[in-house]
């Protein structure tokens, strides 16, 4: 096996993402088999830069464009992303929502691929079924081919970098207590149960929908193991609350559905603390060992 090439973008110029790069090259520079590669630029980075908003945000997504476009190439193995200011992206005439959706523009610019978001814990595994978009706009989303797209992006993800070609899979209502049988919402009754049935009869190992406030009560028994290998939520916040509080310093966004791996830590740019040397950087680690380990597996499962 070759040594893995991953790439980290700097991030926002203004934020901890220039820190917290130089920490890992300076961190991971014995790590066996394996090479980072620097997107930024150090002098023109840190809290006291004399960039406007416009000009930082232009930077930040430049980076990334060529980072992308290295992973694109084959140049790279995997791509650790630190975090971006959403506002300054807009001040550069920069639309898209977030992250994920401005990887997938530049990943395929006339056919974007169909992304979705996965996040990792120690002893959690989530996706979401929709993303950045307004709560109420969440209803009009569950769909039974969200649905079943998204199920197909989480195995054919999980048989290539982790190696599970028929992952255990959780899935979680929209409403309070999951609809109580149509009384608070009817998404699951309309929805939500008629489209996993169908997913059962295809051979899919999923089960649900459960009620999201309990689903998570396993996680107090101590030393439980997770009764299923990977949670489908649907909506934004309710998948990252429960995995943000079981493990905020080891949970990772990595985006599911894009040509090349593509993974980055669960906060922030953190401005307040940028430059002051309190910046934690056990999550971005976190970020680059996920990386490596994926990486790794895909590099495996590619030779067998």
């Amino acid at each position: 096996m070759y040594p893995l090439r991953i790439g980290l973008t700097q991030g926002d110029p203004k934020g901890v993402g220039p820190e917290l790069c130089a920490r890992a090259l300076a961190h991971f520079a014995k790590t066996p088999h394996c090479t980072l590669h620097l997107y930024g630029d150090p002098q023109r980075t840190g809290p006291d830069t004399q960039l406007s908003d416009g000009e930082a945000g232009r930077l930040s997504a430049m980076w990334i464009a060529h980072a992308v476009q290295d992973c694109r190439d084959g140049r790279l193995d995997a791509l650790v992303t630190a975090p971006i200011n959403k506002s300054r992206w807009h001040s550069a005439g920069i639309r898209a929502p977030g992250h994920t959706e401005f990887l997938a523009t530049l990943a395929a610019p006339t056919n974007p691929p169909d992304t979705r978001m996965l996040f990792l814990a120690p002893r959690l595994r989530i996706v979401l079924l929709t993303t950045h978009v307004p709560l109420q706009a969440v209803p009009a989303l569950i769909t039974a081919e969200n649905i079943r797209r998204t199920v197909e992006t989480t195995q054919q993800f999980f048989t290539k970098y982790l190696g599970l070609r028929a992952p255990r899979i959780a899935c979680l209502g929209l409403n309070p207590h999951a609809g109580e049988a149509g009384l608070l919402g009817t998404e699951e009754l309309q929805i939500i149960s008629p489209t996993l049935e169908t997913l059962r009869r295809d051979g899919v190992t999923i089960d649900g929908p459960f009620p999201a406030d309990t689903y998570f009560a396993w996680n107090r028994q101590a030393n439980a193991a997770p009764p299923h290998d990977i949670v489908l939520a649907m909506y934004h916040d309710q998948g990252l609350l429960p995995i943000k509080t079981l493990d905020p310093l080891h949970a990772v966004n990595v985006t599911m559905g894009l040509p090349f791996l593509r993974v980055s830590p669960g906060h922030g740019t953190a401005e307040s603390i940028a430059g002051t040397g309190r910046v934690d950087a056990t999550n971005f680690f976190a970020a680059i060992e996920t990386a490596l380990t994926l990486a790794r597996t895909a590099q495996r499962e590619h030779t067998l």
